[in-house]
Parts: C-alpha cells; structure tokens; sequence
C-alpha cells in the first residue's frame, strides 16, 4: 500500500518522452510543481516555459513554435490569464475575470 507522504516529490524534476529525450525540467515542493519550468519539443527546442506556484500557472508564460520562434506570451495569476500576446501578429488581449462559458 501506498503512503501519501512516500508519493510527494520534492526538488528537482526532469520528464522525458519515452525515447529519453528531455520533455520537461523544474521543481516540486510538496509534490507541485513550482518554480520556473521549462517544456520541450521532441527535436530538443524549448517549447513553453514559466512559473508554477502550486502546481498552477502563475506570472510570465512564453510559448514557442517548433521551429524556435516565439508564438505567444501570456501572464497568469493562479492559472487564470491575466493577458496574452500573439507573437507576430502584434495582438494583445486581457481577458476578463469573468467568463461564461456554456456546457
């Protein structure tokens, strides 16, 4: 049987895809993911990378293409955004604290 506190990841963290390469690196505290993490694409490039506070997106987040340009860039509070640019396309929008969303 499983023990809670045996399963928290503390420290740091490296994800591969199953060949090996690295997917992701960053930091657990408490078994959530915190501090800057950085994502990957199979071809080794960076991907997204940011800030998670308690495993949410939290501050600057900046996402790239697979080719290594830069795609979009946003800011969240508690996994919320906050604002967001499209890269190349000279868009911004802040999105609303509300939203309504249909199910």
């Amino acid at each position: 049987m499983k023990n809670a506190d045996n399963d928290a990841r503390d420290g740091l963290h490296k994800e591969t895809f199953r060949d090996g390469k690295l997917s992701a690196v960053g930091r657990y505290s408490n078994g959530k993911k915190t501090g800057v993490w950085k994502f990957y694409f199979r071809n080794g490039l960076l991907r997204a990378t940011g800030k998670l506070s308690g495993g949410q997106l939290d501050g600057l987040w900046k996402w790239y293409r697979e080719n290594g340009k830069s795609l979009q860039v946003g800011r969240f509070k508690s996994s919320r955004a906050a604002s967001r640019s499209d890269c190349g396309r000279g868009t911004t929008r802040a999105e609303s604290s509300t939203t309504s969303e249909s199910t």
